[in-house]
């Protein structure tokens, strides 16, 4: 398939035929979204270059967090005054109790710390295997079996400046209490059979039901295909899934997709 036909596959659906105007604004999107992942404090380029590498990991008691009374906006403003980079925030908000659950994970850090209607709690461990110099690529507290499993998508940041290394992507699961122990599954097989994982998005919290998942390849073209991703307690379960049906079935993907 020739690039200018890839670019092309998702903003055509069958009936009817896109419109000029959104035809020119998908060409734009992918374009610019590649240059916009070129800014993120740990991202690929395209080529890729080296990523910015932040401080090693550094505990929550160092950072001075307080459980009951640091707040989210706190503890990012702490972290990135230590020189800690790519600092990822999500929240979900249906967990149960009434109470949001926050989490933050960042590049070489070695806990994602938790944080429940606003304040901090706890920091939980993350062992990847390339702990200390791991690039956090997503991240998403999703309800699973009655509680919270942390997801996690990572990667050595080192082989983006070093092609002799590899970028052993990783996806965890860890655990928000006593539902099952911490997974890590290697996931280089959806690397190399899409060209790279570039900008990688989670809808949804749901992980018992499913969560979608999308990325775009090394040149920042979003992937043919995105996944259902779900989870039985001991592995990761992947449903294929076209970009194409996705695109049109989602519109926070179509905005992802348009560089919004």
């Amino acid at each position: 398939m020739s690039e200018k036909a890839r670019r092309m596959r998702f903003a055509e659906p069958a009936k009817p035929v896109v419109d000029e105007s959104r035809r020119k604004l998908l060409k734009l999107a992918v374009f610019s979204a590649a240059a916009s992942a070129c800014q993120r404090l740990s991202g690929w380029s395209s080529p890729r270059g080296p990523a910015r590498c932040g401080a090693r990991n550094i505990s929550a008691e160092r950072l001075g967090f307080v459980a009951g009374s640091t707040t989210v906006e706190d503890a990012i403003s702490m972290m990135s005054g230590m020189g800690i980079l790519n600092i990822l925030k999500d929240t979900n908000a249906e967990t149960g109790d009434g109470r949001t659950l926050t989490a933050l994970a960042a590049d070489r850090q070695e806990c994602i710390h938790i944080f429940r209607a606003g304040v901090y709690e706890k920091s939980l461990p993350v062992a990847l295997p390339h702990s200390g110099m791991s690039q956090i690529l997503a991240m998403r507290p999703a309800n699973f079996g009655g509680g919270i499993t942390i997801m996690v998508m990572a990667q050595d940041m080192r082989a983006s400046a070093d092609p002799s290394i590899p970028d052993n992507p990783v996806l965890a699961f860890i655990p928000y209490g006593p539902a099952h122990q911490p997974v890590i599954e290697d996931i280089s097989w959806l690397q190399r059979m899409h060209g790279g994982i570039l900008s990688p998005l989670f809808v949804g919290y749901d992980l018992d039901f499913s969560i979608t998942f999308v990325a775009r390849d090394n040149a920042g073209l979003p992937w043919d295909d995105g996944y259902f991703v779900g989870f039985d307690g001991s592995r990761a379960i992947f449903r294929e899934e076209s970009f194409y049906a996705l695109y049109w079935g989602c519109d926070c993907i179509r905005n992802w997709a348009e560089g919004e």
